[in-house]
C-alpha cells in the first residue's frame, strides 16, 4: 500500500529497486560497476535528495571517470 492505494503485485518484481525512485520524485542515476563472479552486470544506483540532480550527476560522472566501463562487456556479448 502506498498513501492507502494496493499497489499490483507484478509491479513489486518488476523493478524493485528503481520504483520508489520514479514515484518520489528523487533523482537518480545508475552506473556500470563490473560484473560478478558470474559474469553478470552489477551496477551502482546513486540516489539524491529531492531536487538535487546536480548532485546525482556529479557523483555518477565522479564514479565512471574513477572505473571506467565503455570497452567492458559481459562474456557473451563480445
Amino acid at each position: 500500500m502506498i498513501d492507502g492505494v494496493k499497489v499490483p503485485d507484478k509491479l513489486w518484481g518488476f523493478t524493485p529497486f528503481t520504483y520508489p525512485f520514479n514515484w518520489s520524485g528523487n533523482p537518480a542515476a545508475t552506473a556500470p560497476a563490473g560484473f560478478s563472479v558470474d559474469g553478470l552486470p552489477i551496477g551502482l544506483q546513486i540516489v539524491g535528495r529531492w531536487g538535487d540532480e546536480e548532485t546525482v550527476i556529479a557523483a555518477s560522472k565522479a564514479f565512471e571517470d574513477a572505473r571506467p566501463w565503455a570497452d567492458k562487456f559481459p562474456i557473451e556479448f563480445k
